[in-house]
This record gives structure tokens, C-alpha cells and sequence, in this order.
């Protein structure tokens, strides 16, 4: 079964109009910008429940609110780089984690680190637009 709006896929922006039920309907906007240091153009991204989860270095993930663009800095802990994010909802972040020495974003995972959303305050990151 495709799509309901055949074609959609191809805009350089995302949708911003829930529930547009043709082509006619949605409405392109921007929304967020998302920071890509990595050079992965959303590969190694995760997007959920208004917010996505990108990783900017080894050690650091943004979660960016895209309502508005702004956003909050999650750092790994010592010894636990970050690879890939695994998951992003409106209780928690989960990112997968390499061994100590393996920065590559796409080593092995060996861990888990999952970090509850209400812990990490006010946005640090702000929006970009």
C-alpha cells in the first residue's frame, strides 16, 4: 500500500501539516534546523513523538524539539562513546554506546545508556531558524 500523498518524498522540507490527506493539503515549511557535524544527512538520526535524536560527535547527541528548533545536549558518560541513537519519545532517550577507544559511529555497539527527558532542564541548544 503506498503512500497517501504519492510523491511527497521528494521535498527538500518536511511536511509541517498533520493529517493532509493529498499533496494539496500539506503545506511545506521549516521547522528545525538539525545540526549534521557528522556529515550523515539524517542517517544516524532517530525522529518520534516531535523531537529528534542526532548525534554531533562521539561523545555528545542533540535532542531537537521540532515545533520550534530548540533543543537539550546529552553527553555520554566516560569511557562510552555514542554510536547510533536507538530512540527518542517524551519520556526518554535511548543511545546505543561502543566500547572505550571505538569512536566510529558505526563500531559495534557493546551498551545502552537510556536517559530520562524531564532530567535534563531548560533547551541549551538554541533553535537555528
Amino acid at each position: 500500500m503506498g503512500s497517501p500523498v504519492a510523491g511527497l518524498h521528494r521535498s527538500r522540507r518536511g511536511p509541517a501539516t498533520p493529517y493532509a490527506t493529498s499533496a494539496d493539503g500539506v503545506v511545506a515549511k521549516k521547522v528545525a534546523l538539525l545540526a549534521d557535524p557528522l556529515g550523515g544527512g539524517g542517517l544516524d538520526m532517530v525522529a518520534n513523538r516531535g523531537a529528534a535524536l542526532t548525534l554531533s560527535t562521539a561523545t555528545t547527541a542533540i535532542i531537537t524539539r521540532l515545533s520550534d528548533g530548540v533543543g537539550w545536549t546529552v553527553t555520554a558518560e566516560p569511557g562510552d562513546p555514542f554510536v547510533p541513537p536507538l530512540w527518542v519519545d517524551d519520556d526518554e532517550v535511548w543511545l546505543l554506546t561502543a566500547e572505550a577507544g571505538l569512536t566510529d559511529a558505526h563500531s559495534l555497539c557493546s551498551g545502552v545508556t537510556r536517559i530520562r527527558r524531564d532530567t535534563l532542564g531548560a533547551p541549551d541548544v538554541a533553535s537555528g531558524l
